[in-house]
């Protein structure tokens, strides 16, 4: 089952995570799959736009919050959340000071 969604309206992309595996979809070619990224080791439950709309972020039941560029879609950071406990949603801040992470133990 899809878990997550995010659109990017600059690029006419939707980004699509099932399973481990997030989908970028280019609307414009009628949906044609851009991109796979496969950074997660289980289920991606989160994904969402840094404030300045350059970076995307998901979250997983692995853990860890990774952080791609939203132009080339590579993996430039990966941060552990919560002692390695699942993430189950998260989001920043418009100003990217603040970030909020739920995870499956309720931390």
């Amino acid at each position: 089952p899809v878990e997550a969604v995010l659109g990017q309206a600059i690029s006419r992309t939707v980004l699509g995570a099932a399973g481990n595996v997030v989908k970028v979809f280019d609307v414009a070619a009628g949906g044609k799959v851009r991109k796979e990224m496969r950074d997660h080791q289980k289920t991606v439950t989160t994904l969402f736009m840094d404030g300045t709309q350059t970076r995307i972020l998901s979250g997983s039941l692995d853990g860890l919050l990774k952080v791609c560029d939203a132009n080339t879609y590579e993996c430039t950071a990966s941060v552990v959340v919560g002692s390695g406990q699942g993430i189950l949603s998260a989001a920043l801040s418009k100003n990217n000071s603040t970030l909020l992470v739920g995870c499956v133990s309720g931390e």
